[in-house]
């Protein structure tokens, strides 16, 4: 497929393999943060390496950004989730338990 890159996410969503894919990652990140739900509900950090997200942010960002090798922020979970106008935006702590009022399942 030559525009593979551009139309990826139209023809993915039509595939089975990916709902059951991506609903087994779901799952295992469920069992992980209910191991120690006080902790791991909030667990969410690290290097932000991609420039692109990086201009989304309200934070500021260093010329080191640039280089996708060297991060210039720090991911936390105050940041904002862009869902494209599928959804209205979230921040990342809005949707880490999935036992929410905003998510409302259970596996």
């Amino acid at each position: 497929m030559i525009h593979a890159r551009a139309n990826l996410v139209f023809h993915v969503r039509a595939d089975p393999i990916f709902w059951v894919h991506h609903g087994q990652i779901d799952r295992l990140w469920w069992r992980w943060q209910q191991a120690e739900p006080s902790a791991r509900l909030a667990d969410y950090s690290g290097p932000i390496y991609d420039a692109h997200r990086q201009k989304n942010t309200n934070r500021s960002i260093s010329s080191r950004s640039i280089d996708a090798r060297k991060p210039a922020l720090t991911a936390s979970a105050a940041d904002e989730l862009l869902l494209l106008g599928l959804a209205q935006d979230r921040r990342v702590a809005d949707v880490m338990a999935t036992e929410s009022a905003l998510l409302c399942y259970r596996y």
